[in-house]
Protein backbone atom coordinates (compact mmCIF):
# COMPACT_ATOMS: atom_id res chain seq x y z
CA UNK A 1 0.00 0.00 0.00
CA UNK A 2 1.64 3.51 -0.84
CA UNK A 3 0.16 6.74 0.75
CA UNK A 4 0.23 9.71 -1.39
CA UNK A 5 -0.49 13.17 0.65
CA UNK A 6 -1.84 15.77 -0.84
CA UNK A 7 0.18 18.12 1.38
CA UNK A 8 -1.45 21.29 0.50
CA UNK A 9 -4.30 19.94 -0.87
CA UNK A 10 -4.46 21.30 -4.13
CA UNK A 11 -2.61 24.75 -3.96
CA UNK A 12 0.24 25.47 -5.76
CA UNK A 13 2.70 28.53 -7.63
CA UNK A 14 2.30 27.47 -10.89
CA UNK A 15 -1.29 27.21 -12.84
CA UNK A 16 -0.19 25.14 -15.58
CA UNK A 17 -2.83 24.81 -18.29
CA UNK A 18 -3.89 21.03 -18.43
CA UNK A 19 -3.43 20.37 -14.49
CA UNK A 20 -6.62 18.91 -13.08
CA UNK A 21 -5.96 19.65 -9.54
CA UNK A 22 -6.79 23.09 -9.41
CA UNK A 23 -10.50 21.64 -10.38
CA UNK A 24 -10.65 19.68 -7.06
CA UNK A 25 -12.23 21.13 -4.39
CA UNK A 26 -10.57 20.88 -1.76
CA UNK A 27 -9.36 22.80 1.20
CA UNK A 28 -5.81 24.36 0.43
CA UNK A 29 -4.51 23.98 3.80
CA UNK A 30 -1.65 21.82 4.79
CA UNK A 31 -2.02 18.44 6.55
CA UNK A 32 -1.55 18.50 10.25
CA UNK A 33 1.45 16.38 12.06
CA UNK A 34 -2.02 15.14 13.87
CA UNK A 35 -3.70 14.27 11.09
CA UNK A 36 -0.45 12.77 9.21
CA UNK A 37 0.08 10.81 12.75
CA UNK A 38 -3.36 9.09 13.10
CA UNK A 39 -3.52 8.36 9.14
CA UNK A 40 -0.12 6.22 9.22
CA UNK A 41 -1.30 4.86 12.72
CA UNK A 42 -4.30 3.40 11.24
CA UNK A 43 -3.30 2.16 7.46
CA UNK A 44 0.26 0.95 8.35
CA UNK A 45 2.27 -1.21 6.44
CA UNK A 46 3.19 1.55 3.97
CA UNK A 47 5.46 0.68 1.09
CA UNK A 48 5.95 4.14 0.14
CA UNK A 49 4.99 7.30 1.22
CA UNK A 50 4.31 10.50 -0.94
CA UNK A 51 4.61 14.16 -0.29
CA UNK A 52 2.64 15.21 -3.19
CA UNK A 53 -0.21 18.36 -4.20
CA UNK A 54 -1.02 20.83 -5.69
CA UNK A 55 2.86 21.83 -4.62
CA UNK A 56 4.23 20.64 -1.50
CA UNK A 57 6.89 22.65 -0.98
CA UNK A 58 4.21 25.43 -0.58
CA UNK A 59 3.23 24.80 3.16
CA UNK A 60 7.34 26.47 3.83
CA UNK A 61 9.71 24.84 5.84
CA UNK A 62 8.56 24.76 9.52
CA UNK A 63 5.04 23.24 8.25
CA UNK A 64 7.19 20.58 6.41
CA UNK A 65 9.78 19.97 8.94
CA UNK A 66 6.78 19.18 11.45
CA UNK A 67 5.59 16.11 9.03
CA UNK A 68 9.01 14.86 8.40
CA UNK A 69 9.14 14.84 12.25
CA UNK A 70 5.74 12.41 12.05
CA UNK A 71 7.32 10.34 9.50
CA UNK A 72 10.72 10.19 11.36
CA UNK A 73 8.85 8.21 14.22
CA UNK A 74 7.38 5.20 11.85
CA UNK A 75 10.55 4.99 9.16
CA UNK A 76 11.40 1.80 8.21
CA UNK A 77 8.78 0.41 10.95
CA UNK A 78 5.61 1.49 9.18
CA UNK A 79 6.76 3.04 6.59
CA UNK A 80 9.68 1.35 3.59
CA UNK A 81 10.12 4.67 1.37
CA UNK A 82 9.47 8.34 1.20
CA UNK A 83 8.92 10.32 -1.51
CA UNK A 84 8.52 14.20 -2.63
CA UNK A 85 6.83 15.16 -6.03
CA UNK A 86 7.78 18.49 -6.84
CA UNK A 87 7.67 21.27 -9.50
CA UNK A 88 11.08 22.26 -8.15
CA UNK A 89 10.27 25.66 -8.36
CA UNK A 90 11.02 26.73 -4.59
CA UNK A 91 13.66 24.47 -3.93
CA UNK A 92 16.64 26.00 -3.04
CA UNK A 93 19.74 25.53 0.10
CA UNK A 94 17.30 25.85 2.82
CA UNK A 95 15.14 23.24 1.39
CA UNK A 96 18.17 21.07 0.50
CA UNK A 97 19.18 21.61 4.45
CA UNK A 98 16.08 20.31 5.68
CA UNK A 99 15.27 17.18 2.94
CA UNK A 100 19.25 16.00 2.59
CA UNK A 101 20.77 16.65 5.35
CA UNK A 102 18.47 17.20 9.12
CA UNK A 103 16.78 14.59 8.01
CA UNK A 104 19.19 12.29 5.44
CA UNK A 105 18.46 9.11 7.88
CA UNK A 106 15.19 9.11 5.98
CA UNK A 107 16.90 8.62 2.19
CA UNK A 108 14.17 10.88 0.70
CA UNK A 109 13.52 10.05 -2.62
CA UNK A 110 12.84 13.76 -5.12
CA UNK A 111 10.85 13.75 -8.26
CA UNK A 112 10.30 17.47 -10.35
CA UNK A 113 8.22 17.73 -12.98
CA UNK A 114 9.13 18.45 -16.46
CA UNK A 115 7.47 18.60 -19.68
CA UNK A 116 11.23 18.50 -22.07
CA UNK A 117 12.49 21.28 -23.01
CA UNK A 118 11.44 24.68 -23.20
CA UNK A 119 9.19 24.98 -25.89
CA UNK A 120 7.72 21.27 -24.40
CA UNK A 121 7.53 22.98 -20.99
CA UNK A 122 5.33 26.13 -22.16
CA UNK A 123 2.13 24.75 -20.91
CA UNK A 124 3.79 24.64 -17.36
CA UNK A 125 3.47 28.78 -16.15
CA UNK A 126 3.06 30.27 -12.83
CA UNK A 127 -0.28 32.72 -12.50
CA UNK A 128 1.39 35.40 -14.35
CA UNK A 129 2.20 33.25 -17.24
CA UNK A 130 5.82 33.44 -16.48
CA UNK A 131 7.33 30.04 -17.80
CA UNK A 132 8.82 27.05 -15.18
CA UNK A 133 11.92 26.33 -17.38
CA UNK A 134 14.62 27.92 -15.96
CA UNK A 135 13.62 27.64 -12.88
CA UNK A 136 13.09 23.61 -12.61
CA UNK A 137 16.16 23.53 -14.38
CA UNK A 138 17.85 25.21 -11.88
CA UNK A 139 16.38 23.25 -9.84
CA UNK A 140 18.05 20.00 -11.13
CA UNK A 141 21.54 22.01 -11.01
CA UNK A 142 21.32 22.46 -7.21
CA UNK A 143 20.36 19.23 -6.68
CA UNK A 144 23.56 17.89 -8.67
CA UNK A 145 25.42 20.16 -6.88
CA UNK A 146 24.59 18.66 -3.37
CA UNK A 147 25.55 15.03 -4.97
CA UNK A 148 21.53 14.20 -5.26
CA UNK A 149 19.75 12.42 -7.89
CA UNK A 150 16.06 13.00 -9.15
CA UNK A 151 13.23 11.60 -11.22
CA UNK A 152 12.00 12.89 -13.74
CA UNK A 153 7.65 13.29 -14.62
CA UNK A 154 6.83 14.22 -18.04
CA UNK A 155 3.36 14.91 -19.16
CA UNK A 156 3.65 14.74 -22.91
CA UNK A 157 1.47 16.69 -25.07
CA UNK A 158 0.92 16.84 -29.01
CA UNK A 159 3.50 19.43 -29.44
CA UNK A 160 5.80 16.67 -28.94
CA UNK A 161 4.64 14.59 -31.55
CA UNK A 162 7.52 14.23 -34.24
CA UNK A 163 10.07 15.95 -32.09
CA UNK A 164 11.19 12.96 -30.52
CA UNK A 165 14.57 12.99 -30.85
CA UNK A 166 15.14 16.19 -29.35
CA UNK A 167 12.96 15.10 -26.33
CA UNK A 168 15.83 12.21 -25.77
CA UNK A 169 18.47 14.22 -26.87
CA UNK A 170 17.04 16.60 -23.97
CA UNK A 171 16.82 13.78 -21.33
CA UNK A 172 20.45 13.11 -22.25
CA UNK A 173 21.73 16.49 -20.94
CA UNK A 174 20.20 16.37 -17.48
CA UNK A 175 22.84 14.46 -15.42
CA UNK A 176 21.65 13.77 -12.39
CA UNK A 177 18.47 11.97 -13.11
CA UNK A 178 17.42 8.75 -11.34
CA UNK A 179 14.20 7.91 -13.67
CA UNK A 180 12.00 9.26 -16.05
CA UNK A 181 8.36 8.50 -16.29
CA UNK A 182 6.76 9.52 -19.32
CA UNK A 183 2.78 10.23 -19.00
CA UNK A 184 0.43 11.36 -21.68
CA UNK A 185 -1.95 14.59 -21.91
CA UNK A 186 -5.40 13.01 -21.76
CA UNK A 187 -7.37 15.68 -20.91
CA UNK A 188 -11.39 15.20 -21.04
CA UNK A 189 -13.36 18.63 -21.97
CA UNK A 190 -17.57 17.34 -22.82
CA UNK A 191 -16.23 13.93 -23.75
CA UNK A 192 -13.78 15.06 -26.08
CA UNK A 193 -9.92 15.30 -25.60
CA UNK A 194 -8.88 19.05 -25.13
CA UNK A 195 -7.00 20.80 -27.97
CA UNK A 196 -3.49 19.97 -26.00
CA UNK A 197 -4.06 16.52 -25.70
CA UNK A 198 -2.59 13.78 -27.90
CA UNK A 199 -4.79 10.65 -28.88
CA UNK A 200 -3.71 7.24 -27.08
CA UNK A 201 -2.26 5.77 -30.47
CA UNK A 202 -0.05 9.00 -30.87
CA UNK A 203 0.80 9.13 -27.65
CA UNK A 204 1.87 4.99 -28.37
CA UNK A 205 3.79 6.07 -31.52
CA UNK A 206 5.91 8.97 -29.60
CA UNK A 207 6.94 5.97 -26.62
CA UNK A 208 7.43 3.62 -29.26
CA UNK A 209 9.94 6.26 -31.25
CA UNK A 210 11.40 7.44 -27.73
CA UNK A 211 12.48 3.48 -27.12
CA UNK A 212 14.57 3.38 -30.11
CA UNK A 213 16.31 6.17 -29.81
CA UNK A 214 16.69 5.22 -26.35
CA UNK A 215 18.51 1.86 -26.93
CA UNK A 216 20.21 3.62 -29.93
CA UNK A 217 21.64 6.09 -27.72
CA UNK A 218 22.50 3.88 -25.13
CA UNK A 219 20.63 6.29 -23.00
CA UNK A 220 19.06 2.74 -21.59
CA UNK A 221 22.60 2.55 -19.58
CA UNK A 222 22.12 5.28 -17.65
CA UNK A 223 18.37 5.54 -16.57
CA UNK A 224 15.53 3.77 -16.82
CA UNK A 225 12.21 5.21 -18.27
CA UNK A 226 8.65 4.33 -17.81
CA UNK A 227 6.87 3.27 -20.00
CA UNK A 228 9.36 1.44 -21.82
CA UNK A 229 11.05 -0.85 -18.43
CA UNK A 230 7.49 -2.12 -17.54
CA UNK A 231 6.86 -3.05 -21.66
CA UNK A 232 9.79 -4.75 -21.28
CA UNK A 233 9.56 -6.38 -18.68
CA UNK A 234 6.14 -7.43 -19.68
CA UNK A 235 6.95 -8.96 -22.54
CA UNK A 236 9.91 -11.10 -20.96
CA UNK A 237 7.80 -12.20 -18.48
CA UNK A 238 8.66 -10.03 -15.78
CA UNK A 239 7.07 -8.19 -13.11
CA UNK A 240 5.52 -4.90 -13.52
CA UNK A 241 6.13 -2.26 -10.76
CA UNK A 242 4.24 0.39 -12.48
CA UNK A 243 0.54 0.28 -11.89
CA UNK A 244 -0.24 0.55 -16.02
CA UNK A 245 1.36 -2.18 -16.44
CA UNK A 246 0.67 -4.48 -13.05
CA UNK A 247 -3.30 -5.50 -11.78
CA UNK A 248 -1.94 -3.77 -8.87
CA UNK A 249 -4.37 -0.90 -9.65
CA UNK A 250 -5.97 2.04 -8.10
CA UNK A 251 -6.74 1.01 -4.60
CA UNK A 252 -3.27 0.26 -3.70
CA UNK A 253 -2.29 3.91 -3.91
CA UNK A 254 -4.51 6.03 -0.98
CA UNK A 255 -4.57 9.65 -1.01
CA UNK A 256 -4.96 11.90 1.97
CA UNK A 257 -6.68 15.15 1.69
CA UNK A 258 -5.92 17.52 4.15
CA UNK A 259 -9.61 17.72 5.80
CA UNK A 260 -9.05 13.92 6.31
CA UNK A 261 -10.66 12.52 3.55
CA UNK A 262 -9.33 9.46 1.97
CA UNK A 263 -9.91 8.09 -1.67
CA UNK A 264 -8.10 6.19 -4.30
CA UNK A 265 -5.27 7.20 -7.11
CA UNK A 266 -5.43 10.97 -6.93
CA UNK A 267 -6.34 10.80 -10.98
CA UNK A 268 -9.45 10.02 -9.44
CA UNK A 269 -12.52 13.05 -8.41
CA UNK A 270 -12.45 13.20 -5.29
CA UNK A 271 -16.17 13.96 -5.38
CA UNK A 272 -17.09 10.47 -6.85
CA UNK A 273 -14.53 8.05 -5.19
CA UNK A 274 -14.02 9.37 -1.86
CA UNK A 275 -13.69 6.27 0.38
CA UNK A 276 -13.73 7.47 3.46
CA UNK A 277 -13.01 10.58 6.20
CA UNK A 278 -10.03 9.68 8.66
CA UNK A 279 -11.47 12.23 11.06
CA UNK A 280 -15.02 10.12 10.81
CA UNK A 281 -13.92 6.52 11.46
CA UNK A 282 -14.41 4.70 15.24
CA UNK A 283 -10.43 3.61 15.44
CA UNK A 284 -11.28 0.53 17.28
CA UNK A 285 -13.39 -1.12 15.01
CA UNK A 286 -11.32 0.62 11.98
CA UNK A 287 -10.81 -2.59 9.37
CA UNK A 288 -9.14 -1.00 6.29
CA UNK A 289 -9.12 -4.06 4.12
CA UNK A 290 -12.91 -4.04 4.56
CA UNK A 291 -13.49 -0.99 3.82
CA UNK A 292 -11.65 -0.86 0.81
CA UNK A 293 -13.75 -4.46 -0.40
CA UNK A 294 -16.60 -3.11 0.49
CA UNK A 295 -16.09 0.00 -1.38
CA UNK A 296 -14.74 -1.98 -4.36
CA UNK A 297 -17.91 -4.53 -4.29
CA UNK A 298 -20.36 -2.16 -3.38
CA UNK A 299 -19.50 1.22 -3.67
CA UNK A 300 -17.81 3.72 -6.64
CA UNK A 301 -14.92 1.10 -6.36
CA UNK A 302 -17.20 -0.76 -8.75
CA UNK A 303 -16.93 0.89 -11.84
CA UNK A 304 -13.30 0.63 -12.05
CA UNK A 305 -13.72 -3.11 -11.50
CA UNK A 306 -15.94 -3.21 -14.01
CA UNK A 307 -13.32 -1.69 -16.93
CA UNK A 308 -11.26 -4.14 -15.38
CA UNK A 309 -13.52 -7.03 -16.59
CA UNK A 310 -14.20 -5.85 -19.41
CA UNK A 311 -10.66 -6.99 -20.65
CA UNK A 312 -11.33 -10.61 -19.72
CA UNK A 313 -11.42 -11.86 -23.11
CA UNK A 314 -8.26 -9.69 -24.81
CA UNK A 315 -5.86 -11.39 -26.35
CA UNK A 316 -3.12 -8.72 -24.52
CA UNK A 317 -5.24 -8.50 -21.04
CA UNK A 318 -2.06 -9.93 -19.37
CA UNK A 319 0.57 -7.24 -21.20
CA UNK A 320 -1.47 -4.43 -20.38
CA UNK A 321 -3.28 -5.85 -17.39
CA UNK A 322 -6.19 -3.56 -18.18
CA UNK A 323 -3.92 -0.44 -18.49
CA UNK A 324 -4.89 2.89 -16.59
CA UNK A 325 -8.35 2.74 -15.08
CA UNK A 326 -8.39 6.47 -14.67
CA UNK A 327 -8.10 7.04 -18.47
CA UNK A 328 -10.18 4.86 -18.95
CA UNK A 329 -12.95 5.77 -16.68
CA UNK A 330 -12.97 9.15 -18.27
CA UNK A 331 -13.20 8.12 -22.12
CA UNK A 332 -15.71 5.70 -20.79
CA UNK A 333 -18.64 8.10 -22.80
CA UNK A 334 -16.74 8.00 -25.79
CA UNK A 335 -16.30 4.26 -27.67
CA UNK A 336 -14.13 5.95 -29.89
CA UNK A 337 -11.64 6.67 -27.54
CA UNK A 338 -12.33 3.45 -25.45
CA UNK A 339 -11.15 1.11 -28.67
CA UNK A 340 -8.16 3.69 -29.60
CA UNK A 341 -7.10 3.60 -26.26
CA UNK A 342 -7.20 -0.20 -26.87
CA UNK A 343 -5.31 -0.13 -30.26
CA UNK A 344 -2.72 1.80 -28.38
CA UNK A 345 -1.80 -0.95 -26.47
CA UNK A 346 -1.85 -3.37 -29.19
CA UNK A 347 0.70 -1.19 -31.26
CA UNK A 348 2.83 -0.87 -28.25
CA UNK A 349 3.18 -4.75 -27.87
CA UNK A 350 3.61 -5.02 -31.40
CA UNK A 351 6.31 -2.45 -31.70
CA UNK A 352 8.50 -3.57 -28.57
CA UNK A 353 8.21 -7.44 -30.06
CA UNK A 354 11.70 -7.34 -31.50
CA UNK A 355 13.50 -6.64 -28.19
CA UNK A 356 11.85 -10.00 -26.13
CA UNK A 357 14.78 -11.78 -24.52
CA UNK A 358 16.82 -8.81 -25.56
CA UNK A 359 20.19 -8.12 -23.50
CA UNK A 360 18.29 -4.85 -22.08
Amino acid sequence: MSLILKTSGSRCNLNCVYCFEKFKEVSDKAISPELLRKSISLISNISSLTFHGGEPLIIGLKKFDDLLAVVADFYQKQIEYIRIQTNGTLLNNDWINLLFHKYSNLNIEIAISLDGYRELNSLRTDFRKKESFDAVINAFKLLDKNGIKAGLLSVISKYALGNEKKYIKFLSSISNMSFVKINPLFNIHNEELSSDSLTPTEYALFISKCMQLYIKTGLYKKVAIEPILSILQKLNNKKSLYCNYSFQKCFQHLCLYPNGDISPCDCLSIDSFKIFNINEINEENFNLKKILSDNINFGAGNELVKLITACDNCDIKDFCCSGCLSQRFYFRNNRKLLDDFCEAKHLLKNSFKKFKNDRL
